[in-house]
Parts: structure tokens; sequence; C-alpha cells
């Protein structure tokens, strides 16, 4: 190249700007990664404001998968499980795991039912809950009000018009409900025995109700 013409070239490259930012070094890219991956394993507080990891742990054992589960089920329950699990590193978890749980509920219900979802079919899980009950594949336990509770869970899911935060303990309840109502439609013996947790919740409601009645009468007598 001659030199007039390097002289050219030379003159149409522009001069660094000075206040441009110079990409991170290595030593800040560690720090940021170090920075982040301490941001993803610290617990959020406010899960361990209502509990603690080992008694999540042993509330997901209490209504374990019963084996007549086919394996493809029991992948769905895992996946719920380890959401709720993990919700210990980030709270809203709570709310993804039971909003998942019921849509895999309701395609749970589709696959043992043998109703494909249809475009000109339009059976909601409310429709679907009561076959299962009406055929026998959900026990009485599921009354009327337990499975319009679960259906209205489901709805303010679909249709929320704003954030919600569940918790914890709502969160493990979904679940129990979850894992239960998918051990009836595969086993027998599941819909003929109702899972000590349930037992234990219903004694504690009725405890709970008895207390007030009777802060009730107190306060009416007081009067």
């Amino acid at each position: 190249m001659r030199a007039g013409g390097l002289r050219r070239t030379m003159k149409k490259q522009p001069n660094p700007d000075p206040v441009q930012p110079q990409p991170p070094s290595y030593q800040d890219r560690v720090a940021e990664e170090l920075d982040l991956f301490r941001e993803l394993t610290t617990l959020d507080p406010r899960c361990l404001f209502f509990t603690t990891p080992g008694a999540t742990k042993r509330a997901l054992d209490a209504v374990p998968v019963s084996d007549a589960v086919p394996d493809n089920v029991r992948t769905l329950v895992r996946r719920v499980s380890s959401l709720l699990v993990h919700a210990y590193l980030d709270y809203e978890y709570n709310d993804v795991a039971s909003e998942l749980a019921l849509l895999y509920l309701e395609s749970v219900l589709r696959m043992r039912l043998d109703r494909p979802f249809k475009q000109r079919e339009r059976v909601n899980l409310r429709g679907l809950a009561q076959e299962a009950r009406e055929k026998g594949l959900l026990p009485a336990r599921y009354t009327d009000s337990i499975l319009e509770a679960t259906f209205t869970l489901r709805n303010h899911s679909a249709h929320a018009g704003g954030q919600q935060l569940i918790g914890p303990f709502l969160a493990m309840t979904s679940y129990h409900r979850f894992v239960d109502m998918i051990n009836c439609l595969y086993d027998e013996g599941c819909r003929k025995h109702e899972p000590e947790v349930f037992v234990q919740w219903r004694k504690q409601m009725e405890g709970l109700n008895a207390e007030l009645v009777r802060l009730d009468r107190e306060r009416e007598e007081t009067r």
C-alpha cells in the first residue's frame, strides 16, 4: 500500500472515546458471579418466618405417592414437590407449586377418565372431578365444599387480576390434596383410607371452632 493510501485509511478511523466504559475485568466478573451465587443460595426469610426446610420435608412425606400411580404421573408430583422445597430460596414458588398442581390435576383426571382435551368439549376441572367422584374414583371425603375450594383456588390462580401470595401452609395443603386425589384415582386402597394428616387437620379445625364458639358464648354472657 502506498503511503498516501495508508494516511487516508488512518484518517477514516474514529478517535477512541476516553469516556467509553471498558469491559469488566476478570476479577470483576468473578465477583459478580459470586454475588449472584450467594443470592441464589440464600434462604428467603419470608419462608423461614413460617416454617423450616426440615418441617417441609416431613410434610411432603406425610402423604406419599402410591406405588399404583404410573411413572409419568409420579414425575408430575415430583416436580411440584421440588418447587415446594425450592420455595425456601424464593417464597413465590409456593404460588407456582399450587398453580402447577392444579394444572397437573386436571391433566391427570383427563388421562384417568380417558377424556383428552377437545376444543369443542369444554369440560373443566370441576366437571372432571365430579365425573371421577360419580365413577367412584374419588371417595366421599371429597365433598362438594372441598372440591369447590379447589376450584376456587384454581380459578383465582388462572384469572387473578393481581399478585397473590398464598404462603407455605396453603401451598402444602394444596399439595397434600393433589397427591391424595391422584392416589385415589389409581389406588382403590387409598380411597378407603384417609391420610392421617387429614384426620389431624380436621381435629385441629374442630378444636379451633369449638374454642371460637366458647369465646363467643363468654362474650355474650359478659354483655
